[in-house]
């Protein structure tokens, strides 16, 4: 009998241990299962990341691509801007010194005397007949050519800057919008007191005609704050020193990008 428990026992503890074996087996079967999908996701997140990261360095290159073309028009537009403006600059600067050579050559015989120099009206000053001389060089007369291509550049464009007008100034309108208006006589108290009981009468005409007169005050204030309004806003910004500068010589401002130019910048 002593063996029959024995060998029940050992079946028991047998059952428990094989069940043990199966529970872990399980557990080992559901860890492994839940780190396959673990990685399984890590690697969709990192597909992920890596598939974001080259669309990013994509359109980095892009914008860089993008960004050279329109640098790479605006100064292509700015250069042959410039360029068109210095041609024309020098071809007023020789049309300056044309007409500079034929004020000055009063007799019109193709050169510029000393006398001539002296007695001329479109210089800044009335020069002595040595100071005349200097002018030209220490010669007694110059012809065109050399006054054109040498002496303008290195004397008298200087004296013709110094006498060329001054831009004039626009006409005052008064009449226009802005413009001080007549304001009205203030209220006149009068002279005669108002009598009455108590001169009960007396202050209530007191106090009426100081709170007209606190009401126009307040009137007149914002009509001066309108108006300041008004001038701040019909007043155009000011001009650059390149637009100054081509407006006082005749010069065209500089125009807008081309179609082209304007879509690589879009």
């Amino acid at each position: 009998e002593l063996g029959k428990e024995y060998r029940e026992q050992k079946e028991k503890e047998k059952e428990v241990f094989n069940e043990g074996v199966s529970i872990r087996e399980e557990l080992s079967k559901q860890g492994k299962s839940k780190k396959e999908q673990r990685l399984g996701e890590v690697a969709d997140l990192q597909k992920q990341a890596d598939e974001k990261k080259e669309l990013s360095e994509s359109l980095k290159a892009h914008k860089e691509d993008v960004e050279k073309l329109e640098s790479e028009a605006k100064e292509k537009h700015d250069k042959e801007w410039e360029e068109h403006l210095n041609k024309l600059k020098a071809e007023r600067d020789q049309e300056r010194a044309n007409d500079a050579f034929e004020s000055l050559d009063s007799d019109e015989s193709g050169s510029i005397s000393i006398k001539e120099l002296q007695v001329a009206t479109t210089l800044d000053k009335t020069y002595t007949e040595d100071e005349a001389k200097e002018l030209i060089g220490g010669e007694d007369s110059v012809d065109k050519g050399s006054f054109v291509t040498q002496l303008w550049d290195s004397t008298f464009r200087d004296i013709f800057n110094k006498t060329k007008p001054p831009l004039e100034k626009p006409d005052e309108d008064h009449s226009e919008e802005g413009a001080p208006t007549d304001v009205p006589p203030p209220i006149e108290k009068p002279e005669e007191h108002m009598e009455g009981d108590d001169g009960e009468d007396e202050k209530d005409l007191d106090s009426v005609t100081g709170l007209d007169e606190h009401e126009d005050d307040e009137e007149d204030e914002e009509d001066d704050e309108e108006d300041e309004k008004e001038d701040e806003e019909g007043m155009s910004p000011p001009a650059t020193e390149t637009d100054q500068s081509n407006d006082e010589d005749g010069l065209p401002d500089k125009p807008e990008y081309d179609e082209e130019t304007k879509k690589l910048i879009e």
